[in-house]
């Protein structure tokens, strides 16, 4: 990508380096944009493979029984906060309207994470060109755009889209309308606040986002002026918050997301304080953050390599000073995602849900490498030619493998071959499953129970006092399907009435098999 960089100060060339940006700023958004719309309405069998985690249903099915007026629950039976809340809520009106209709909401669904994927690489731009050029604003905004990774974790069908978007909006509000100023109208306070409060709604976690960014206020000025903007920003996220607390507490739940505590459990009890888990974890960590987007890898070694060879050659780094001064802004987000990482890897320990977990700080990672990067502008003729070309060949690269994603045809392979599995096998029974999202929300004439805990804090209950027996016999389940033997993992004890019937012939989740068990009596 080869777009015009010329910011000599007059007024004809910044008009048309501003016209030229925006062209192409609006060709990317697009293309990215064109890609995720298309693929929200592939086929369900292809996104259900590519996509959807099992926790998809999980939420949608909740939405859903809200909708239809059983409250806030999966199952029907038992009340739950283990969800995020304003991802579902919003889902809340679309099965409203079609009750009867599992299909087209998914869909609809997608639609609106797209749209949100899109104004996510806008905010992207801004936040890049706030913090540098319109040049550095473009290229950020086309790396998120284009990138499959990027595209899949926008379309998981879960808040994880809402979630950045939240912490984009947040994020260039505050540094645009707020960190350099303290004499600031009430009402950018207040849409700071609430900007606050409804990313703290798409996941609990971005807490610690909303207290960073108001911690770097604060020292940054440390005035009263400013603790009392930062009461009223609190006070405000504390009145939006206030609904979803009040919800755990009356259903009986933790105050915070019950399904956070099964997570723990699952990954602690099959830990078993082991170092070797908590090491493939940091891998893990670290594997997400450095390759997603694909290109994230490419341009830390990029700019690792120029800074070494220039070293050799004994010619300056100015630029790269240059770029380290322009994220000074960004310092409350590097506070942020090391006591988010330290958290997920120590704390919660589920490694195979840092892809989402950890996708939020991804979008900060981009920016940060993109504006540290030199306009350019800033290099000799020859060196600019070879410099774009390498951004654009890299983008290309990109966009095809997004593209990709449009025509393939995988074979099933996700949740929803175990959810027909069940209907056409175990007809008018109730069926127990610690991945039970896609099995319950296209569950027909079988009765399911969720047995992680995520969402049913009473089978999390019967986990901790290992009791799960008598919990299945308190639900009356008949079978129990799961990915181990026994299932459940090692920290999930089972007594002589779960009983080892076959490994599910032919049929697999993401490559792993299933295990049907019968419960006796």
């Amino acid at each position: 990508m080869h777009i015009a960089t010329d910011n000599r100060e007059t007024g004809t060339t910044r008009r048309q380096f501003v016209l030229s940006s925006s062209a192409v700023l609006l060709l990317v958004l697009g293309i990215g944009g064109l890609f995720r719309l298309l693929l929200a309405w592939r086929s369900l069998d292809v996104l259900d493979t590519l996509f959807f985690p099992d926790d998809t249903y999980l939420s949608l099915g909740i939405a859903r029984n809200i909708a239809l007026g059983y409250g806030s629950t999966f199952d029907r039976v038992v009340l739950t906060n283990g969800y995020q809340p304003l991802y579902v809520w919003l889902m809340v009106p679309v099965y409203w309207l079609l009750p009867n209709d599992l299909l087209l909401p998914i869909h609809i669904a997608l639609t609106v994470l797209a749209l949100v994927g899109i104004i996510t690489g806008w905010l992207v731009y801004l936040i890049a060109r706030h913090l540098a050029t319109p040049w550095h604003g473009v290229v950020a905004a086309a790396i998120w755009m284009l990138d499959p990774r990027v595209i899949g974790q926008n379309l998981n069908g879960l808040e994880t889209g809402i979630a950045v978007l939240g912490m984009a909006a947040t994020a260039y509000w505050y540094l645009s309308r707020i960190r350099d100023h303290t004499q600031i109208p009430l009402w950018r306070v207040a849409v700071l606040g609430v900007l606050a409060g409804l990313t703290i709604l798409t996941r609990v976690d971005q807490v610690v986002f909303v207290g960073a960014l108001g911690l770097d206020y604060l020292i940054k000025h440390r005035n009263w002026r400013v603790f009392w903007n930062l009461t009223l920003v609190g006070i405000i996220v504390a009145l939006i918050y206030t609904p979803w607390l009040v919800l755990g507490w009356s259903i009986g739940a933790s105050i915070i997301p019950e399904s956070g505590a099964a997570v723990r459990l699952n990954a602690q009890g099959q830990a078993a304080g082991s170092a070797t888990w908590y090491l493939a974890a940091l891998m893990v960590c670290l594997s997400v953050l450095l390759s997603t987007p694909y290109s994230t890898m490419l341009l830390a070694l990029g700019i690792v390599g120029t800074v070494l060879v220039r070293r050799r050659l004994k010619q300056p780094n100015d630029w790269l000073r240059q770029g380290w001064h322009r994220l000074q802004p960004l310092g409350f987000v590097l506070l942020c995602g090391l006591l988010m990482l330290l958290a997920y890897w120590l704390y919660i320990s589920a490694y195979w849900f840092f892809d989402r977990y950890l996708h939020p700080l991804t979008l900060f990672i981009t920016i940060a490498l993109v504006v540290l990067l030199p306009a350019p502008a800033l290099l000799l003729p020859r060196m600019q030619r070879v410099y774009t070309s390498s951004l654009a060949v890299m983008l290309a690269l990109q966009c095809g493998l997004s593209a990709w994603l449009l025509v393939a045809q995988p074979a099933p392979n996700g949740y929803l071959t175990i959810a027909r599995w069940v209907n056409a096998n175990l007809g008018g029974s109730t069926v127990g499953a610690f991945q039970v999202g896609a099995i319950g929300y296209w569950a027909d004439d079988v009765e399911f129970v969720n047995l992680d805990g995520v969402v049913d804090g009473r089978a999390y209950d019967a986990i901790k006092e290992y009791r799960m027996g008598d919990y299945l016999a308190e639900r009356n389940v008949d079978w129990v399907i799961d990915w181990t033997d026994p299932p459940g993992g090692p920290h999930v004890v089972w007594d002589e009435r779960v009983v080892y019937v076959e490994e599910i012939p032919n049929l697999t989740t993401w490559g792993d098999t299933w295990y049907l068990f019968e419960v006796r009596e």
